[in-house]
């Protein structure tokens, strides 16, 4: 993964890159790693650059459930925290190592807090719930001949689609569908509390 330039889905730090001595990031493309290097001296209109020396490094954690990393680094005698999400786990997991292997830091694994995901998973719970007692109504309303409201401001067109497709498929389709997202989420929250993920930290 080293000298190369790789795309990933963080908003302002779309292309990343590292060397022996250095980790570059920035939110404008880059087509190899000597450009992305080159944009430290000169950057470019609107850029936003993140420069790392990889010798400042002190830890970079991650879970191995996600594929976010946080660079625990030294700027000025002060420690701050990178964070980053790749297009995968398998590309995190490539780009953590090697790091950690160029600055010479050890591994080590612990499990994972784990009411932390388990709320995170009632709150998703909750989320399909209210979604699809929302949908079975518009569907109940629709089928009883009363007039689908149109939804205005941000994200109306979402809503307004969701609405049709709720009057479309009726109330019994939509019960059903929703209360399988529901169930969905309650056996991930399950499955997540009984096989909790480790935290993984190079050191």
């Amino acid at each position: 993964m080293k000298n190369q330039v790789i795309k990933n889905p963080t908003k302002g730090k779309e292309y990343f890159g590292f060397t022996d001595s250095d980790i570059i990031v920035s939110s404008k493309r880059h087509n190899d790693i000597s450009s992305l290097a080159g944009s430290l001296e000169k950057k470019g209109m609107l850029e936003t650059i993140h420069h790392i020396p990889i010798d400042s490094i002190s830890t970079i954690k991650y879970n191995e459930n996600n594929s976010r990393v946080a660079i625990q680094h030294d700027i000025s005698s002060k420690q701050r925290i990178f964070k980053i999400t790749f297009d995968s786990t398998e590309t995190r997991n490539a780009i953590a190592n090697e790091i950690g292997q160029i600055r010479g830091l050890s591994k080590s694994f612990t499990a994972e807090n784990k009411f932390i995901p388990l709320l995170l998973n009632i709150f998703f719970i909750l989320i399909a719930i209210l979604i699809a007692t929302a949908l079975t109504g518009i569907a109940y309303e629709s089928a009883n001949g009363g007039e689908i409201q149109e939804f205005t401001g941000r994200r109306s067109g979402i809503k307004n689609l969701l609405a049709k497709i709720a009057s479309a498929i009726g109330p019994i389709g939509v019960g059903i569908i929703g209360g399988l997202a529901v169930l969905f989420f309650v056996w991930r929250a399950i499955k997540r509390w009984k096989n909790p993920a480790n935290d993984i930290l190079l050191s």
